[in-house]
């Protein structure tokens, strides 16, 4: 029996996620086995481009069926991208109550006390003013 012997040569390319995961399900249709394809995914793209463990999570997924490399959507609360309207709101009128800042910008109440508290308001009889 003649083993086959493969060379492969470090790319100097840019690297995207999608670009390995195409390259993982090759070793997966070629192997069914995830640690030569975490050694020869970093000898081509660079070490430490992915580590077995993390090849082995894309060897799973397609075990399951899952051959689409797309990202999953993710879950959970969207992140507060413009700080700048809690602070606004606060400037308009400083008598606001943080309960109706959440509701109004429709995120969590506790979010809001946090980015109060990391622009530095404190409320005080009643009245938001930067603290000193």
């Amino acid at each position: 029996m003649v083993s086959e012997v493969v060379s492969y040569r470090v790319l100097k390319t840019e690297v995207n996620k999608e670009k390995i995961w195409f390259f993982l399900q090759f070793f997966f249709d070629k192997s069914k086995n995830a640690s030569p394809g975490a050694e020869i995914t970093n000898g081509v793209y660079g070490a430490n481009t992915v580590t077995a463990n993390y090849v082995q999570v894309w060897f799973r997924r397609f075990r399951s069926g899952i051959f689409d490399v797309k990202d999953a959507p993710h879950t959970g609360r969207s992140v507060v991208k413009n700080v700048d309207k809690i602070t606004e709101i606060i400037k308009v009128d400083r008598l606001v109550n943080s309960r109706s800042i959440a509701q109004g910008l429709n995120i969590d109440h506790k979010t809001v006390l946090s980015h109060l508290r990391k622009i530095e308001f404190k409320k005080k009889l009643h009245v938001w003013v930067p603290h000193q």
